[in-house]
């Protein structure tokens, strides 16, 4: 049988954003579409659970001679489905996002998490739709759920069949958006929506039109029509299309569109890896494409005659004697019920193809055994044609190579949501995560997989704050401050097993107050321990600092530079710790330009001097700009920061600063932070930054939901 992603189609729609009927935009990832049945589901859940969970497996929709009521047909499978049953699928989707983030926060490529868990997702897939709890399902039709029934039978996910399949779905889509626009009302608004959730269906077949492992494989020719198909192995060639399926799938294809973009497509379990990402930024852009077709369709009153989205479509068929891809290890011939297999089949260059079960060649129940096995197609990784991607839509233009991941939870089914800026740490092998909801804080780690998110108590009562909160590693201790509702620092340390506090940060007896989240920074060769925090109903900035061990505090006194002026601010400040020292960075008091102070902490006789205290200058010499506080992180022994700044569309920006050879001199490289596919990220709050083994970890807030939202970046 041919098992196929889930998690990767919920993902696609990440940061993309759909206009209602009243001119507002909304995040595609959180807006929720309800259905007859009651479910509320967003876009993406949506477009994961068509097609592959809920379908009509023996009535295929490219196989009928009206293809858009066949559509019609197929959306109401999902639209008047078991509740419960989709929560369940929902949550075996929700443990596929789980080891996708566990791969690549140990630095794997996402298909590795696939490859060892595909068969586990696929029981429990098989069970959740009426399946038998046996690892051998199989191979006995008897104890197969709907699950393997659609998959079966599932050609309307491939090659042209997944073309048509999703032609049919947009022009429901559109006829759906210009029939609203003649209403009024809810019955208007309703309309749109509805139209949407017929495009979210709709987008599962356009999104496996840009999977390499759907693109060639000649499906419907894989699938004997003359069998009684009560065994499993009457589905002979249907498990053959799964080997050609993950070989494309792994190796990629060469492909190119319409609209001028020459590129290699991955497949499914690899949308996540670095090297898919000129795949995922056309496919994006075609689902940009269809979202403003069925718009204008509302616009309209009409359907769009050419839709644009496809231009983006790779352009089939694909030639199966070009170089500059891998020899198809089946091809479908005119006239023949039955695709013809690449002899040998572990030569990917052979051009040589024959019928099964003839001249030596095996017949399809020893093929599938065999190339699901121990003689499966060679996993190259990559196609033999060299080059680059090339084209309008393959490129990001970010500076920093982002990856939306997912969306944290707070526990299993539930986001992990705030309405402040979170905190982040990695402490010993673990990335601690902090954010402030309410009053209090929760708390959760990730070494291996994210722990539920807790009160984070000291002896068992839960922490009340006025801030957020800072994380900081100092004398291999993990420390946290913030500020309490009189305003004064307080001062946590974890100890191993639980959080024990140490009091209010004072120096001579009064304590360090502030309005705003602190920031802390560990000086490695002076060994400090330093926090710089915005004055109490004050626009001071101010440092406080104690050396290594020690308890005492000292400073809690305005930052001094020789400029002559006192450094103020009136948000959160932020700090990075390079080779030079640590860099301060804070909005102006009163303004938004975005200003730094460098910190030097080379004398022995534990003194440091703070220098600069001047707005960061641009290489086009504009000055920086934040509409809030200000991320910033950097690696101790490099002497490059990525700060992160939001601006009032909510968008996020980055600004590189550099070091100029030995010198002290700086320049300041702008930048969007463009997600892989170059959708902006967007947060209305500042987001937490860290950089941990060799990647930047990002917690941004989404506008919509107040969802924290993680995010891998690669310098």
């Amino acid at each position: 049988m041919a098992f196929f992603g889930s998690a990767e189609h919920w993902s696609v729609v990440d940061g993309l954003r759909l206009t209602l009927a009243d001119g507002s935009s909304h995040d595609a990832a959180h807006l929720e579409f309800t259905l007859e049945n009651g479910c509320r589901l967003s876009f993406g859940q949506i477009v994961a659970l068509a097609g592959d969970f809920y379908a009509l497996p023996h009535k295929p929709i490219s196989d009928q001679p009206d293809k858009p009521a066949a559509f019609r047909e197929t959306f109401a499978e999902l639209d008047k489905a078991d509740p419960q049953e989709v929560k369940k699928i929902l949550g075996i989707m929700e443990e596929e996002f789980q080891a996708i983030a566990n791969a690549i926060a140990k630095g794997e490529d996402p298909h590795e998490a696939y490859a060892r868990n595909s068969d586990h997702w696929d029981l429990q897939y098989n069970i959740a739709t009426g399946g038998a709890d046996k690892k051998v399902y199989p191979y006995d039709t008897s104890l197969w759920g709907r699950y393997m029934w659609i998959a079966s039978f599932n050609w309307d996910h491939f090659g042209a069949h997944a073309q048509d399949v999703c032609r049919a779905g947009l022009q429901v889509a559109m006829e759906t958006a210009a029939s609203a626009s003649a209403q009024q009302g809810m019955h208007r608004s309703n309309g749109l929506l509805k139209a949407y959730a017929y495009l979210a269906f709709a987008s599962h077949y356009l999104t496996d039109g840009f999977a390499s492992g759907h693109l060639r494989t000649p499906r419907r020719h894989l699938h004997d029509f003359k069998s009684s198909q009560t065994h499993s192995i009457d589905f002979a060639p249907d498990a053959c299309a799964k080997a050609m399926h993950d070989e494309d799938g792994f190796n990629g294809l060469w492909v190119s569109n319409a609209a001028g973009d020459h590129w290699i497509t991955y497949g499914d379990g690899r949308y996540f890896d670095t090297v898919n990402a000129a795949n995922r930024n056309v496919m994006r852009a075609a689902l940009r494409a269809a979202i403003a077709d069925v718009y204008r369709a509302f616009t309209d009153g009409k359907a769009v005659a050419a839709p644009t989205y496809l231009r983006l479509l790779p352009k089939l068929p694909l030639d199966p004697q070009a170089t500059d891809n891998f020899s198809p290890l089946f091809v479908a011939k005119p006239g023949e019920a039955l695709a013809r297999v690449r002899v040998p089949t572990a030569n990917p260059n052979s051009r040589m193809w024959m019928r099964a079960g003839i001249l030596g060649v095996a017949p399809w129940w020893v093929l599938a055994a065999e190339l699901n096995g121990a003689l499966r197609p060679p996993k190259i990784g990559v196609p033999p044609g060299k080059g680059q991607a090339t084209g309008p839509n393959t490129g990001s233009g970010s500076a920093t190579n982002w990856i939306v991941q997912a969306r944290l939870l707070e526990r299993l089914g539930k986001p992990l949501t705030t309405q402040s800026s979170p905190a982040i740490a990695e402490f010993k092998g673990e990335r601690w995560v902090c954010v402030k909801q309410g009053n209090q804080f929760l708390i959760g780690r990730h070494r291996t997989q994210w722990t539920d998110f807790q009160l984070l108590k000291v002896s068992g009562d839960p922490v009340q704050t006025s801030t957020p909160a800072t994380l900081v590693v100092h004398g291999d201790v993990l420390h946290c401050f913030y500020a309490d509702f009189e305003g004064c620092l307080q001062w946590l340390q974890w100890n191993g097993d639980r959080w024990m506090k140490h009091g209010t940060v004072q120096v001579n007896g009064s304590a360090a107050k502030t309005d705003r989240a602190p920031c802390a920074v560990s000086l490695p060769n002076a060994r400090h321990l330093v926090l710089f925090f915005k004055g109490y109903q004050s626009s001071d900035l101010y440092y406080a600092w104690r050396f290594e061990k020690e308890t005492k505090w000292l400073g809690n006194t305005p930052v001094q530079t020789g400029q002559g002026y006192a450094a103020m601010t009136d948000e959160q400040p932020c700090a990075a710790c390079t080779r030079e020292g640590a860099f301060v960075y804070f909005r102006a008091h009163g303004g938004r330009s975005v200003y730094s102070i460098w910190v030097s902490d080379n004398d022995p006789a534990r003194n440091f001097y703070f220098y600069g205290n001047e707005p960061i200058r641009l290489i086009d010499k504009s000055v920086a700009w934040s509409s809030a506080a200000i991320a910033a992180a950097a690696h101790p022994t490099d002497s490059q920061v990525l700060l992160v700044v939001p601006h009032d569309d909510n968008a996020l920006r980055s600004i590189t600063q550099q070091t100029l050879g030995d010198t002290t001199q700086r320049q300041y490289l702008p930048g969007d932070v463009d997600a892989a596919d170059g959708e902006q990220l967007l947060s209305n709050i500042t987001p937490a930054l860290a950089l941990i083994d060799g990647r930047y970890w990002m917690l941004s807030v989404e506008p919509e939901g107040h969802q924290v939202m993680l995010s891998f970046g690669q310098p």
